[in-house]
Parts: structure tokens; sequence; C-alpha cells
């Protein structure tokens, strides 16, 4: 059938694999952290006074939370974290299916090796059972990843460097070894470096914009005192 070639549908197949086997737990983990910040970024009046969520609201570097707190309320919260982890988990499945395709050249051992990854492998990080900043990050991480390996190195710079908007670290690390790989094994390794090195700061701008207002110039009433 057309359909199971549809990199889309299996993508949704490989999901509904997923949530048979995982169940959603709003709250859980990190959220207990994350979500009273979120709460204070919509609304101010929440946790006045708590130094915890006060402090990493100033000082916070993902624009997932500024952006979600100009467009939701407080009671959606639940409902938004839940569409922001299907959509999260959809695109990661994706991804990292397209990412087997391309290695193996086989729809069946790409499907295997993403159901291995996903109902075996229970890497904790890529497969938490709740939403947080960085499982939307992995969308990023791995559509870099596989981009890299079609060898079109400026297109995964600029998604890796958009992907740091929302988790430096989980894509920061990435670009540094596709920048090391350009460096010793690209013919042109001057000209890829410094290309892709501009367009990933040139995608990360945001994030460098935000870190650089956060630690340059602290706000006012905060009891930061950077060296």
């Amino acid at each position: 059938m057309k359909l199971l070639r549809n990199e889309f549908f299996i993508a949704f197949l490989l999901l509904l694999a997923y949530l048979s086997t995982n169940s959603y737990i709003y709250g859980w983990d990190d959220q207990h952290l994350e979500i009273p910040i979120l709460k204070h970024m919509i609304d101010p009046n929440l946790y006045m006074g708590d130094y915890y969520v006060e402090s990493l609201s100033k000082y916070f570097t993902c624009w997932l939370y500024p952006l979600l707190a100009k467009f939701i309320t407080v009671k959606q919260i639940p409902t938004a974290y839940l569409l922001l982890f299907l959509i999260s988990r959809y695109f990661m499945f994706y991804w990292v299916y397209r990412l087997w395709l391309l290695v193996s050249g086989s729809s069946f051992t790409a499907l295997s090796a993403t159901l291995m990854f996903m109902l075996m492998g229970r890497t904790e990080e890529f497969l938490y059972r709740s939403f947080c900043h960085e499982e939307f990050s992995y969308i990023f991480m791995f559509g870099g990843f596989y981009y890299f390996y079609r060898e079109r190195y400026l297109l995964a710079a600029m998604i890796f460097g958009l992907g740091v908007n929302f988790h430096a670290i989980y894509n920061l690390f990435p670009m540094l070894y596709m920048t090391a790989y350009l460096m010793f094994c690209h013919r042109n390794r001057f000209q890829m470096v410094f290309l892709t090195g501009l367009v990933f700061v040139l995608a990360s701008l945001p994030f460098f914009t935000l870190a650089n207002t956060y630690f340059t110039f602290p706000r006012s009433g905060s009891s930061c005192t950077c060296q």
C-alpha cells in the first residue's frame, strides 16, 4: 500500500505504538520545577516571593516558556503540555525513522530500528513520559542529524541552531561533533566550518540575545552578582 510507504503515516503508527506501551504523566519529573516557572511567567502574582521561581524566571535561557506564556492561560497548561508532548514524540519518531531509512535503505530495517529504540532501548532522556523543553529540542537534534548524514551541512547547522533556542546543550553538542567532522574530513574544511558556524550562530541568535540580556544586565531587584 502506498500509505504504508508514507513517512508521515509511519511516524503516526510509531507514535501509536509508543502510546500503547507508555503512559503520559502530567506533573511528573522536571515538570514540578518547570510548571511553576511557566505559571509565574503567565501571571507574575503566582509564586510571588518564591526565590526559586522568581530567580529562574529571570535567568531561564529557553524560549519555549516565554513564548507559551504569551499564548496560553494557566488553566490551559495541561492541555498545551499534552499537545506539545504528542508533537514532540511524533516528530522525534519521524526523524529517527527517516535517519534509519537513509542509513539502511530499507523500510523494514528502519522501522525495526526505530521500534528497537522505542521499545527496548528505554533511554529515559529520549522517552520521558512527560513533556519538557528538552523533549521539544529532540525534534531539531534528530532532524539535524538526518541532514548531516545527507551531507546538507548548512541545513543541519540551521536546524541545530534553531534547537539551541529551546535547549542549548542537546543541540550544541551535535553541532560541535559536526564541526569536528568538517574540520578533519571535509575537503573544503575551513570554508565549511566558517559557513556552518555562521549559519548556526544566526539561527541561535534569540538564545544568545536572551543569555546576553540576562547575564550582562541583571534585572532590577535581582540578587545575582555575575562575575
